[in-house]
């Protein structure tokens, strides 16, 4: 509402202390994620220091437990596909989503940040609206770069609570 006052009534200080006050005042626990009838799995890279950063990251922001975690390199991905299928996907990033659909690179990324709500809702929800092949040569781009630019973790699986431990697949 505010943007459409801002452009009809000439009270630029107002509204621009009004939207700030939207701004700071919202919560971005109002914007619920996405709910799966079942748990869903993300694989990461357990040498990749980027990956291991990004779960820790989505276990602090996922309140639900929507997500379970494993290493590429755990036998949990191992059961699910074949060596063959394994070999065909990136190294990096792959969800199992509760449906049984298999999502990798970008879509696995934005359907992680629609699945934990809040700000990262509206963020997937943006990067989902450009064109695969864009996100895609994007995340490529980071991919290439991303164990040079983050240390290798010690262990594939990092030390947690057991509440959180639980989590882990591996």
């Amino acid at each position: 509402m505010h943007p459409g006052l801002i452009a009809l009534i000439d009270f630029a200080d107002l509204s621009l202390g009004m939207v700030m006050l939207h701004l700071f005042t919202f919560d971005p626990a109002w914007i619920p994620g996405r709910t799966a009838e079942r748990h869903e799995t993300l694989f990461y890279d357990g040498t990749c220091g980027l990956c291991h950063r990004t779960v820790r990251l989505v276990l602090a922001e996922d309140t639900r437990a929507a997500l379970r975690f494993a290493p590429l390199e755990s036998d949990a991905l191992a059961e699910r596909l074949s060596p063959e299928e394994r070999a065909a996907l990136p190294d990096s990033f792959l969800v199992f989503t509760a449906s049984g659909e298999l999502l990798d690179r970008s879509s696995a990324a934005t359907h992680v940040m629609i699945g934990l709500g809040g700000l990262w809702r509206i963020l997937g929800t943006a990067i989902r609206i450009l064109p695969r092949a864009v996100r895609d040569a994007v995340y490529d781009l980071i991919a290439a770069y991303r164990k040079r630019a983050f240390a290798q973790p010690k262990t594939a699986c990092p030390m947690l609570p057991p509440h959180l431990g639980e989590r882990f697949l591996a």
